[in-house]
């Protein structure tokens, strides 16, 4: 596995995940991503969700529906990282 620099495709966000612990990586590579969107679009609203549970990003999609009425809601899911389902 290369290390390369920012721009490689194993970097989150500039962020290199494997220079820190797993939850601060997560959590920097969440607020990179939060500040990029903002400045691309600084009166929407965001929220972040680490690792969310299956109930939770349902829960969060029912949410924003609710409040966006009838504008849009932007979904932005970064899988990077994460297993493939077990068989079970």
């Amino acid at each position: 596995m290369g290390m390369g620099g920012p721009g490689n495709p194993e970097f989150g966000c500039e962020v290199n995940p494997f220079s820190m612990a797993p939850q601060k990586a997560l959590e920097l590579i969440g607020n990179s991503l939060t500040s990029q969107y903002e400045r691309w679009q600084p009166k929407a609203r965001y929220k972040c969700q680490l690792d969310p549970t299956l109930e939770a990003v349902k829960k969060l999609c029912t949410t924003c529906r609710s409040f966006a009425k009838s504008e849009r809601v932007l979904f932005h899911y970064n899988g990077h990282g994460v297993p493939y389902p077990t068989s079970n």
